[in-house]
Order: C-alpha cells, then structure tokens, then sequence
C-alpha cells in the first residue's frame, strides 16, 4: 500500500482528530489524561523505589568501610567490597532504562493530549486550555517540561556513575589490604 512518499513518523505526526461535540473531545483528553497519570505514576514510582534502594546500599557500603573486618573472612570481605556497587550499580542501569521508557510513553500521550486540547480550545475559542505537550509547539512554557523532566532522567545515571567511581576506588585502594 502506497503512502505517497511520506514516512510512517510524518503520517503519525500529521493525526487528525474529529469531533462531533465538545463532550466527546473532553471525554477523549480526560482518557488520555488517566493514561497520562498511570506513566507519571511509574516514573514516580521507579525514582521513589531507586533512591531509597541507593541510600540502603550506599549507607551499607559506607558501613562496611568503616567496619572492623578481622572477623569476616575474606571471600566474605571481597563479596561486599565488590558486590554492594554492583548491585548498586545495575539497579541504577535497570531503573534509569525503565523511567526513561516510561518516560518516552508519557511524552507521546502528552503530545496527543495537547493535540486533542487544541481541538478544544478551537471550540471554546474565548478561553484557552494550556497545552501540556512534549514537545515544541505543544507546550505554552517548554522551559518546565525540561526542568519537570530533568531529576528522574538524570540522577539514576549521575547515581550509576558515583557506583562506578565506587568501584574504581575500591579497585585501587592499596591502604585497605583488601582482597583482591
């Protein structure tokens, strides 16, 4: 089947949406809206469960740093030195890929939200619904879907790297004695 050239991305971005009353446009943005609501409820819930998952794990490390380690043998030593940062470490990877999934799906349905929102405003002329979009053009202040967006899209990785540099320390330091 021909499409004339255009890609699927450009006939997906090209949706056009009819309405036959304005009850049926509100009830369609108060669809998406929940669905909207559902994503935002799992990035919440995945930011929520990875920073208290990291204090146990970083408080744990720091513990056994500070620990008298002359009754634990040494596979016991070189399982916790190495085994908190990766546990550390690939939780961050696993959930710092799901909110960005979740978040991937949340920016679509705004984006048809604020779309289906600009049929209701061309309805309700005098008043103005904001648009709530992901992207430019969909959204009336774009500075606060960014800055919204920046704390579960960017400390997953920022706590992955502190892992990382955890484990590197770890590696190098030679005034411990620790196995290796």
């Amino acid at each position: 089947m021909s499409t004339g050239g255009a890609t699927a991305l450009q006939q997906e971005n090209e949706r056009h949406y009819e309405f036959k009353n304005l009850t049926e446009a509100i009830e369609t943005a108060s669809y998406i809206e929940k669905l909207l609501d559902a994503e935002r409820l799992w990035i919440a819930n995945r930011s929520s469960w990875l920073f208290t998952s990291q204090s146990f794990l970083l408080v744990a490390f720091v513990t056994f740093l500070g620990f008298d380690r002359q009754n634990l043998g040494p596979w016991t030593i070189r399982i916790l030195t190495w085994g908190l940062p990766f546990v550390g470490l690939i939780t961050c990877i696993f959930v710092g890929l799901a909110i960005w999934a979740a978040h991937r799906e949340a920016n679509g349905l705004a984006t048809v939200g604020a779309e289906v929102t600009e049929k209701i405003n061309g309805i309700i002329k005098p008043l103005q619904i904001p648009l709530l979009g992901g992207y430019k053009g969909l959204r009336n202040r774009r500075w606060t879907y960014w800055l919204g967006e920046f704390p579960h899209m960017i400390l997953p990785w920022a706590l992955a790297l502190l892992w990382v540099a955890l484990l590197w320390a770890v590696r190098f330091d030679s005034s411990r004695h620790w196995p290796m």
